[in-house]
C-alpha cells in the first residue's frame, strides 16, 4: 500500500511571511507500484495521480474520494491538468519505441489529442493551455499543444522548468551550476539569471500575479525573487520534510509541497 502526503504551506505574498500550515494525510490504495505523479486542477478541487501500474486516478481533493480510474497501455512519466478544462495532459512512453503526449478527457476517458515527441521525463503546461514544455536533464522543448508543432529547443540543460503567466517566458534551473535562468523563449533571450552560492535551487514557480518567483532550495529555504530582475526580496525557512518540489500554486497564491 502506497501513501502520499499533501503538505500545504500558506504564504502571504502581500506581507511575504509564513502565515500558517495545514497538513493532510490521505491513503492511496489504488496504485500498486512505481513513483507517484500528481497534479491538481485550477480550482484545487480535483487531484490526478499516476503510478507504475499504468493507472491514472482522479480524486475529489477535499474528501479523498476516488472518482475515476483510467488504465493505460504504456508507462506514464508525468501528468498535468490542462488549465480551465476537464482534461489531463499525459506524458507516456513505451521503452525503446516511442514517447508521446496524450490529452485525455477526464469525464469520458476519451483521447482528445495525441502526438509523438522525442525523449522527455517531465512536462509543464502554460496557464493559457497553449504551450507544452517537455524536459529532461539533457534537453528542453516547447510545443504547440493543439498541433504538436515544435516551437523551441533549449541550448541549456534544465533540471526543472516552468512558465510565467503569459506562457512566453520560462524559468530554467540548472543544479550543476546552482543557477536560475529567466528566458524569453520566443526570442531565445536570457532576461536575467541568479546564482545560488549556499544552496542548490530546486523547483520554482511564479505567483498568479506574475510579479514574484518562489524558489525552493536544498538548504530548506524558500527564496522570494522579483520576477522583473531576479533580485532577492525575502527568504523563508521551510521544514525539511517538504523537500524541494512544488505541486501547484492556487488562484489565491497559496503553495502546495508534496513529499512521498
Amino acid at each position: 500500500m502506497n501513501k502520499y502526503i499533501l503538505l500545504t504551506i500558506l504564504i502571504s505574498i502581500s506581507s511575504l511571511r509564513l502565515v500558517g500550515q495545514n497538513v493532510e494525510v490521505m491513503t492511496n490504495t489504488g496504485h500498486s507500484k512505481g513513483k507517484l505523479h500528481v497534479s491538481t486542477n485550477n480550482s484545487n478541487t480535483l487531484l490526478a495521480t499516476s503510478g507504475g501500474d499504468l493507472q491514472i486516478k482522479i480524486w475529489e481533493l477535499n474528501s479523498g474520494r476516488e472518482l475515476k480510474t483510467f488504465i493505460r497501455d504504456v508507462d506514464i512519466r508525468d501528468i498535468h491538468f490542462l488549465p480551465g478544462k476537464n482534461q489531463l495532459v499525459v506524458l507516456e512512453e513505451k521503452l525503446y519505441q516511442f514517447t508521446r503526449i496524450t490529452v485525455l478527457d477526464i469525464k469520458s476517458g476519451n483521447t482528445i489529442n495525441q502526438f509523438n515527441i522525442s525523449n522527455a521525463g517531465l512536462i509543464e503546461v502554460s496557464d493559457d493551455g497553449n504551450y507544452l514544455a517537455t524536459f529532461k536533464y539533457d534537453n528542453a522543448k516547447i510545443w504547440n499543444l493543439a498541433t504538436g508543432k515544435l516551437l523551441y529547443k533549449s541550448e541549456k540543460k534544465p533540471d526543472y522548468l516552468t512558465f510565467d503567466s503569459s506562457g512566453e517566458k520560462i524559468i530554467f534551473e540548472d543544479k550543476k551550476q546552482a543557477k536560475l535562468f529567466f528566458i524569453d523563449w520566443k526570442t531565445n533571450t536570457t532576461l536575467w539569471s541568479k546564482t545560488f552560492t549556499t544552496a542548490i535551487p530546486g523547483a520554482a514557480t511564479f505567483t498568479k500575479k506574475g510579479d514574484r518567483v518562489i524558489v525552493l532550495t536544498s538548504n530548506s529555504m524558500a527564496y522570494i525573487l522579483d520576477a522583473i530582475n531576479g533580485s532577492e526580496l525575502k527568504t523563508i525557512k521551510i521544514p525539511e520534510i517538504f523537500g524541494n518540489h512544488f505541486v501547484d500554486v492556487s488562484q489565491d497564491d497559496r503553495y502546495t509541497f508534496p513529499d512521498w
